[in-house]
């Protein structure tokens, strides 16, 4: 008897849910969502590996009219964190980052954690939030002049065996 009315009082409440808020024609707002730009390494076709361990990452690029990353108060450095330039390799850190209103020109630097041992390898690197202009849309073809200069131990150029990627991600506003 008592499983019977703990059980009918179980369904009574999960039958009770879907008016919590649940569908229906309510002023639903949508969630707050960032636009990002990811930007990750991949080996230049034909090769295994890299030639050295990957010790620093300098990236540059231009971004479109339509967009600019979040900045610190000075309005030229990155913030640094989840919602500004946020770093992705856990073999790194990001060291500076910088942005150059006049000519749209962002810029900064993933260095190993340790420069003896790690190796970065490749994969994704950062990615950097932006405002985007409203009713506009970012692609990854709006990145221009994406460059990459890697270096191995001892400032070694292993830039022609990486190859640049972006893409462009939506996440939730934290």
């Amino acid at each position: 008897m008592t499983k019977a009315i703990l059980y009918s009082y179980i369904v009574s409440i999960m039958l009770l849910l879907p008016g919590c808020g649940g569908g229906g024609t309510s002023n639903a707002v949508p969630i707050p969502m960032n636009t990002a730009i990811v930007l990750s390494a991949t080996l230049a076709p034909g090769l295994t590996s890299t030639s050295a361990p990957i010790k620093a990452i300098q990236v540059t690029f231009v971004l479109p009219q339509t967009a600019t990353p979040i900045l610190n108060s000075d309005g030229t450095t990155l913030q640094i964190g989840e919602t500004g330039l946020k770093n992705l390799n856990q073999k790194g850190t990001i060291v500076a980052g910088s942005y150059v209103p006049a000519t749209r020109m962002v810029n900064f630097i993933l260095e190993s954690n340790d420069i003896s041992t790690t190796d970065l390898g490749i994969g994704d690197i950062a990615r950097i939030t932006c405002d985007i202009a409203s009713e506009a849309q970012l692609s990854a073809q709006d990145i221009q002049n994406l460059v990459y200069k890697v270096s191995g131990p001892g400032s070694v150029d292993l830039s022609g065996e990486i190859v640049p990627v972006v893409r462009i991600v939506t996440y939730q506003k934290p």
